[in-house]
């Protein structure tokens, strides 16, 4: 792989980047999902996925009096759709990394529906939501 490759357009040189964003998903040089799941250490304003998505999970776990109706319409809003954006593209990660994600996406069910009759699967399933 070239390191560097000098290219010049109307006299300008253009610079190569090591990472890119696309949609709103992050693309490296080598096509894995590392910057787009960890973010860009070049740049701690893109923080990645599993950062970002646990973020979210930490600022609704303080709300413990929001109402249940309320909690499922904004995890649904702002944490499923970072997680299914892209979700083609789980199947080329890791074991682990899949792993990770469905982590998350258990502690996001377990904070909308606390009582522990229910299984995770089940709370899935109550919220219409894909399992990663």
């Amino acid at each position: 792989m070239t390191e560097c490759l000098g290219l010049v357009m109307d006299g300008h040189a253009i610079k190569q980047s090591k990472i890119i964003r696309v949609l709103g998903v992050l693309f490296n040089r080598d096509l894995t999902w590392n910057s787009h799941l960890h973010g860009n250490p070049d740049d701690p304003a893109e923080k990645g996925l599993l950062k970002s998505l646990s973020s979210t999970l930490a600022a609704v776990a303080r709300l413990p009096n929001c109402p249940l109706r309320s909690k499922k319409m904004f995890l649904t809003a702002t944490f499923n759709s970072k997680l299914y954006y892209g979700i083609e593209t789980w199947g080329s990660l890791p074991e682990g990394l899949i792993r990770h994600l469905q982590c998350l996406q258990n502690q996001a069910a377990k904070l909308i529906y606390k009582t522990r009759s229910l299984t995770v699967k089940e709370k899935l399933h109550l919220l219409n939501w894909l399992p990663v």
